[in-house]
């Protein structure tokens, strides 16, 4: 897996690298959540949370966007995250399907725990291979939540949470 493992950890700043973030967006999206969201609500959420405007909004708002490339720097996703009373909020962690289950979750935590916080997030309820994968890393389930996203639409995540 030598291939596989995260080698650069580019913090996102320009044009272009917003819109490889809006377009990775849209190819996890249509592989990851086919199965769990109609493909109207996927839509409706990657225009509302991750179009360019609504990234460019939360990078203004303090959201770090981070491009993952590994050693042929070859783009593998990009991880998004923010800091707020708790720790680290690691709102993001979209991985390219070719890139997925391949242990670069353990990578991005090294990444993140250089902040010798503790790293929060939420995760759709149903997309199970997240969940185990997040259980896997010392992750836990710490809260349930249903969140009104707009248009009849809810996203229903657990908070998940690795101590630091």
């Amino acid at each position: 897996m030598k291939d596989t493992i995260v080698k650069v950890f580019e913090n996102v700043d320009t044009k272009e690298e917003i819109e490889n973030i809006a377009t990775i967006s849209s190819i996890v999206w249509s592989f990851t959540y086919k199965d769990i969201l109609s493909s109207n609500q996927i839509k409706y959420m990657l225009n509302k949370f991750l179009s360019f405007e609504a990234i460019k909004k939360q990078m203004d708002e303090g959201t770090t966007f981070t491009l993952l490339y590994n050693e042929a720097k070859v783009k593998m996703g990009f991880i998004a995250y923010s800091f707020d009373n708790d720790g680290i909020f690691l709102s993001k962690v979209y991985l390219l399907p070719n890139f997925q289950h391949s242990g670069i979750l353990n990578e991005i935590i090294k990444h993140l725990k250089v902040y010798n916080q503790s790293i929060t997030l939420t995760v759709n309820k149903h997309n199970i291979n997240a969940i185990k994968a997040y259980e896997k890393y010392g992750f836990k389930r710490i809260k349930s939540i249903v969140t009104d996203i707009g248009e009849g639409y809810v996203m229903d995540d657990y908070v998940m949470k690795l101590e630091a």
